[in-house]
């Protein structure tokens, strides 16, 4: 295992964070197939929430924490700063895709580009500081 596959893990929570962002358009573009009652659509988003919250701090944080314990000598700062980058681009591929694939329609495009591009800097930095949180801890306790 080397230590810069901690990005490779944000990319990848990231994009379940860019799901579960996107699942109300996801969920309406299989419409036809499913049921669209206000019940299935609550139950579906709680869902996609759980699961991106023990991706977030199960998956991510626990990868961050076996990161510390296996590298000493890690340095924090460039591994964080690249995860959070990566989880951010991950995140705006994501969401653009999704979007593209679901046909969203929005009338006003520079409220949904600057919308869409502030919630991947804000998805990057949230993970960024899940790894930190789980590298610092892991050379705190050794």
């Amino acid at each position: 295992m080397d230590q810069y596959a901690l990005p490779a893990v944000g990319a990848i929570v990231a994009l379940i964070a860019a799901v579960n962002g996107r699942v109300i358009n996801v969920f309406m573009e299989f419409s036809s197939s499913m049921p669209t009652d206000t019940t299935t659509i609550t139950q579906v988003t709680l869902g996609g929430r759980f699961v991106t919250f023990v991706f977030v701090y199960g998956v991510l944080f626990g990868f961050a924490y076996v990161v510390g314990t296996r590298f000493e000598d890690v340095d924090i700062e460039p591994l964080v700063l690249l995860t959070g980058a990566v989880a951010a681009l991950a995140s705006l591929v994501g969401t653009v895709f999704l979007d593209w694939w679901a046909d969203v329609d929005y009338t006003n495009l520079w409220h949904v580009t600057l919308s869409i591009v502030g919630g991947s800097v804000g998805t990057g930095i949230q993970l960024a500081v899940v790894a930190f949180a789980g590298i610092a801890l892991a050379q705190r306790r050794t």
